[in-house]
């Protein structure tokens, strides 16, 4: 992993995880449970890739018992795995036998549920991506050590997909008691990453941060060890985006 560290324009050191592979791909419901899955790296034949697979409503006693992963037809491409863990999250460790992995298939019980394994999607900046609806991806990285965030949005050939500056991205955390903050641009003129690269094209962008010079508070999003449950909605056009919750750590972790 190739480690660039840097210093931050209010004056931190950050190292920007370029290594992660993390794809949150989605909630999976079976029975009364809900799970929040991701893969690290691409699911690849003869290569192991390891799925995270996370309880987001801890009412329910639910657990699952097996994974593996299909192509497109619906036909397994490996043999179920159980998976290893303790009472709300679990590694699911499978390796495809030949190309062409599209699904990834959770089972409880005698229940099963598929999602798409977004194949070919990974990080472009160290962070996690996910895809959001209608169409497209974004990626978000938090750094631990002033809870700050970056956000990039990306078109479904994960090309920065522009939006208007002023845009309201809200995410809600519903690990934190559902807080909300609102992300927005660095600044009006050329809106520079933490590596200087400007984003602002026409008046458009996509990179957003929190809290920037806002004043937010970020105390609570501090810490090497921090954990918690996110997602994110923002209009565009009149048409509405979100994502589905997914499991954030800091970049550190990844």
């Amino acid at each position: 992993m190739a480690n660039h560290d840097h210093v931050h324009d209010h004056g931190h050191d950050h190292t920007h995880g370029e290594g992660s592979t993390v794809v949150a791909l989605g909630i999976v419901s079976l029975g009364l449970s809900s799970f929040a899955v991701d893969r690290e790296g691409q699911c690849e034949a003869g290569m192991p890739c390891t799925f995270g697979v996370e309880k987001v409503n801890h009412e329910s006693a639910g657990v699952p018992t097996e994974a593996w992963v299909e192509n497109e037809l619906g036909e397994p491409l490996c043999e179920p795995v159980k998976g290893d863990g303790h009472d709300k999250h679990w590694h699911f460790k499978v390796m495809a036998a030949t190309s062409g992995a599209m699904k990834f298939v959770l089972r409880m019980d005698s229940e099963t549920e598929s999602i798409s394994l977004c194949p070919g999607v990974a990080p472009r900046n160290g962070g996690i991506v996910t895809p959001v609806r209608p169409s497209g991806f974004l990626e978000l990285k938090l750094h631990d050590d002033l809870g700050d965030l970056e956000l990039w949005l990306y078109n479904s050939e994960q090309q920065p997909m522009d939006i208007a500056a002023d845009t309201k991205i809200s995410a809600t955390f519903a690990s934190h008691q559902g807080a909300s903050i609102e992300l927005k641009p660095r600044n009006a003129e050329l809106n520079e990453d933490e590596d200087g690269t400007p984003n602002m094209r026409n008046g458009k962008t996509n990179y957003f941060i929190f809290p920037g010079d806002t004043g937010a508070d970020a105390e609570w999003l501090k810490g090497e060890t921090w954990r918690g449950l996110v997602k994110f909605e923002f209009e565009v056009d009149q048409a509405a985006y979100d994502c589905d919750t997914f499991v954030l750590v800091p970049h550190s972790h990844l």
